[in-house]
């Protein structure tokens, strides 16, 4: 019983693109968990509000609306190739190769660095009308008293 292959069995046409030769490397690939593909998938063109954060000294995440996630770089013994139509039909035209991807993964958010960014800045009822710039002035000794006059 003979197979039944793409496109009835013809063959189809591989070419490298001048930019795949050249500019080898420019796509990242994401492997994207199910809760962020849903939402890519049923974003009715509005703006996705997804931010990758992280300092040089820890590993990056991706911040989306209600989870963070770790982004970890995984190699693949294997080659991906990333693929568009060609100008003719039975041809595809290779853009680029590529050897890992982006693993995206929920973790928990790292809430211990708000300690730090918040030290200074507790709420103290009685300050509550004093807007960050006279604060900010009263962290200096000598412009405090240039503050307490006014309050």
């Amino acid at each position: 019983m003979a197979e039944s292959l793409p496109h009835g069995g013809e063959p189809i046409q591989l070419t490298f693109s001048q930019a795949s030769v050249k500019e080898s490397g420019n796509f990242r690939l994401l492997e994207l968990p199910p809760d962020l593909l849903k939402s890519i998938e049923s974003n009715n063109n509005s703006p996705l509000t997804w931010a990758i954060k992280g300092s040089p000294a820890e590993d990056a995440v991706l911040c989306a609306d209600d989870k963070t996630y770790s982004i970890r770089s995984v190699s693949l013994s294997n080659s991906i190739l990333v693929v568009t139509p060609g100008e003719v039909q039975d041809q595809i035209v290779i853009q680029d190769t590529s050897h890992e991807l982006l693993q995206i993964t929920p973790v928990l958010p790292k809430v211990h660095k708000l300690v730090g960014l918040l030290r200074g800045r507790e709420y103290d009822e009685g300050r509550e009308d004093l807007d960050d710039d006279m604060l900010d002035d009263e962290q200096d000794p000598q412009s405090q008293q240039q503050v307490r006059p006014q309050v």
